[in-house]
Formats: C-alpha cells, sequence, structure tokens
C-alpha cells in the first residue's frame, strides 16, 4: 500500500470497518497495518471499475473484492463498493482517498 499512497496530512481514509474517518498518511498507513496483522496472503482485486480524470485528480468507482487467510488458515473474503481518488504527483498517480463501504446482504 505504501507504493501507491501520497504521504501526506491530506490522506484519508474510511474503511467498511471504520468508526471515523482516518486522516492523513500516519493514520492511514496503521490502518492497513492492522488490517494486513490479521490475515494472510490478503489479496484485493477491483471489479467493474469505473475510471474518471480531470487535470491532475482520478478517480476511481468499483467493487473490491478482499481475499485471505485468516490466521487460523480460515479462508475470508469481502466485498465492498469503493472509491478512490489519486492526485498526478510528478510522473506518479498517488492516491489521497479511499473509501469503501460493505456490500449489503
Amino acid at each position: 500500500m505504501e507504493a501507491v499512497w501520497a504521504k501526506s496530512p491530506e490522506a484519508a481514509a474510511i474503511h467498511p470497518f471504520s468508526r471515523a474517518p482516518l486522516s492523513g498518511w500516519n493514520a492511514v498507513r496503521s490502518s492497513y497495518v492492522e488490517t494486513f496483522a490479521r490475515f494472510k496472503d490478503v489479496s484485493v482485486s477491483a471489479n467493474e471499475a469505473h475510471v474518471a480524470m480531470n487535470g491532475n485528480t482520478a478517480w476511481v468507482v468499483s467493487t473490491e473484492t478482499l481475499r485471505g487467510h485468516r490466521p487460523n488458515g480460515e479462508a475470508f473474503t469481502a466485498t465492498s463498493m469503493s472509491t478512490n481518488i489519486f492526485q498526478k504527483q510528478g510522473d506518479r498517480w498517488l492516491m489521497v482517498l479511499h473509501h469503501a463501504a460493505g456490500v449489503p446482504q
């Protein structure tokens, strides 16, 4: 995740399990460290992605599927609806916002 995120105070995330928005790269990074510590072999894939761009800002709206294994070996899959916003910084597109919400069952 460190490779795709802007390391800035403006970085923000709202995860499906969040109780409040996370602001700043340090808080966002900590949330991923905590999440990945709860699972093994974690992967995230975007499905049905819709991409738009305006100047140095781009956004991707999609469903995301998180797959992995719990520490006891049990397989885990979760799907969320997400919005990811990127800013072009130099020659790289870096994420500045991730907002995901669980898909109603």
